[in-house]
């Protein structure tokens, strides 16, 4: 997984978890 990949993933994730809260 590139760093570019990962930077999105985590940017997803962090965005899904304040949409949960």
């Amino acid at each position: 997984m590139s760093p570019k990949s990962a930077q999105r993933f985590w940017d997803n994730d962090m965005h899904n978890n304040k949409n949960l809260k």
